[in-house]
């Protein structure tokens, strides 16, 4: 997977030119369409999350983009994010359509992700075995860190591409968010009540817990979300999608990875209880 601490790595923005489906899951809403790519001249189809719906909004979308430039950055398979320019002209081929209002309201860029055909979706506990143990540690560990309850049972947010486990949706991650400021773990390495809850109600739990997991390795690549890193990631994003929640979600990150071995500590504890 890129990083966006790469060198030349750069957001591809496309141009929504033909709209296909609605994707089956996801509470969202996700688009499937056709994108102009106008550098390469290719077309190709993507996922769009346009706005108009009450979970996607400029906040939301941030989320989306640092929770898979962290997957990213850590070494998970993330689906790379892209920016999709709808236009009005766009937006008035759909006059007719159920969703064309959803779009007059989503003007400008969007969040959207490349489209990958034949994915599997993880749906419940008897895709475990397909699973390898490291993967479900690693993304546990990753959603602890970012504070993502929402890869839970019934809503896994996990697919399949071959053998490559991919994680997705991550517009309300950061959750510490929706909590006023004093009511927040200040040290947030340590893993407090709400921390345990996401645990035990995560998706990936039933299959880890009681193991002795290998975790540290995995955490010490949390160093790679530095300084540099948000100052990439505040650069990649448009202007109008960033907020002072940007200050704050690194600050928190940053607690964690300061203390990441008793992170790392207090995570592999609680499994194995």
């Amino acid at each position: 997977m890129p990083k966006i601490t790469d060198e030349n790595y750069l957001v591809k923005t496309v141009h929504a030119t033909e709209w296909q489906d609605v994707l089956s899951t996801g509470t969202t809403e996700p688009m499937l369409i056709l994108a102009l790519d106008a550098e390469s001249g290719e077309r190709d189809s993507y996922v769009v999350k346009p706005f108009g719906h009450p979970r996607i909004y400029r906040q939301a979308v941030m989320k989306e983009c640092l929770g898979a430039w962290i997957a990213m950055e850590l070494g998970l398979n993330a689906f790379e994010p892209v920016y999709i320019e709808v236009s009005t002209d766009f937006a008035d081929t759909l006059r007719g359509n159920p969703h064309y209002q959803r779009f007059t309201e989503s003007i400008g860029l969007n969040f959207g992700t490349k489209y990958v055909p034949g994915t599997i979706p993880i749906v419940g506990p008897k895709c475990f075995s397909k699973i390898q143990a490291s993967q479900a540690e690693q993304i546990t560990a990753f959603d602890l860190f970012i504070s993502n309850a929402d890869r839970r049972e019934g809503k896994p947010n996990l697919l399949m591409v071959q053998s490559d486990l991919f994680v997705f949706d991550h517009e309300l991650a950061f959750d510490f968010m929706l909590m006023l400021s004093f009511n927040r773990n200040l040290k947030p390495w340590e893993l407090g009540e709400m921390e345990l809850t996401m645990l035990r109600k995560h998706f990936l739990y039933p299959k880890l817990r009681g193991t002795q997991v290998d975790i540290h390795d995995f955490i010490e690549r949390f160093t790679g979300i530095d300084d540099h890193f948000w100052a990439k990631a505040s650069n990649l994003l448009p202007p109008d999608w960033v907020s002072d929640d940007l200050a704050t979600i690194q600050n928190h990150l940053a607690l964690i990875v300061e203390n990441r071995t008793i992170f790392a500590q207090q995570l592999a504890q609680a499994i194995l209880i």
